[in-house]
Formats: structure tokens, sequence, C-alpha cells
């Protein structure tokens, strides 16, 4: 039978996972030998996979916002075109 995943799949999960971790581990680093120099770096990391979470989700809404914008832009573009060619043109 497989073992259960320990580390969260959801991106969210796994970055409050690494934020707790974050917390967490400097009261253990001497009883697990680890150098200051690793602390940081694991610190780093989770700040650096924040950061990506973060700049995702604002392109997504960009994302968002720009398909409106082309959709509500073309519509406009589109009525106005509907009524000139509508109407009737002397020369």
């Amino acid at each position: 039978m497989p073992k259960a995943n320990y580390i969260a799949g959801n991106d969210d999960a796994f970055a409050a996972q690494l934020n707790l971790f974050t917390n967490n581990i400097g009261g253990y680093s001497a009883v697990l030998g680890l150098t200051p120099a690793q602390i940081a770096a694991q610190l780093a990391d989770a700040n650096y996979f924040n950061n990506v979470l973060q700049s995702q989700e604002a392109m997504q809404n960009g994302a968002q916002q720009w398909t409106s914008w082309k959709t509500g832009g073309l519509r406009l573009v589109a009525s106005k075109y509907r009524r000139r060619t509508t109407q009737a043109v002397f020369f």
C-alpha cells in the first residue's frame, strides 16, 4: 500500500507548508546541524515561491481584464461600424 504524500499538492497549501517550515526550522537548526546559510536559503526559496504565486495571480487577473477589455472594445467597434454601414451614404 503506497504511503500518503506529506507535501501538499495544491500550490497555496504548499506555500502555507513552506511558511510554517520557515517559521519553525530555526529552533531545530542546531539539533539538525543546519548552518545559518542553509536556513537563509530555505527562507529565500519560500519567499521566491510566494512571489511566484502572487505574480501568477496578478497575471491571471490581468488576463481576465484584457479579455474583458478586448471583448467590450470589439463590441463597441462593431456597433459603431454597424451604425455607419446601415446609414444611407449620399455623394
